[in-house]
């Protein structure tokens, strides 16, 4: 067993206020975000590919690291989870790059033999 600690914080559902903003931790991380969410849908595998897609898009637009929530259900959470908890590897290295059409050859599609 590891002898990590996992400390979690809960809201009661309901009204228009945002108690997460008045936490020690997390409230001055929320404001210093835009006030608007990213929500990725569910779809299985294919859902998974299109939340990929889509965050890449997002980042490149520069929007990603602006975004003060973000909402996964169903495929999108293979990649919102991972995205969320992991550590080992930056933000661009682990969401990758997208090929152009003209990038989608043998060898960059399969890698080196």
């Amino acid at each position: 067993m590891s002898d990590q600690i996992i400390q979690v914080t809960t809201w009661r559902a309901g009204g228009s206020a945002f108690p997460e903003r008045a936490h020690p931790v997390l409230g001055p991380y929320l404001s210093a975000r835009d006030d608007f969410g990213i929500a990725l849908a569910g779809g299985g595998a294919r859902g998974a590919a299109v939340a990929l897609g889509a965050t890449r898009a997002l980042r490149a637009a520069g929007l990603l690291d602006r975004a003060r929530y973000l909402s996964v259900t169903s495929g999108s959470v293979w990649l919102g989870g991972p995205l969320m908890y992991q550590k080992k590897d930056s933000i661009d290295d682990f969401l990758g790059r997208s090929l152009g059409p003209e990038e989608c050859t043998v060898d960059n599609l399969t890698g080196p033999a």
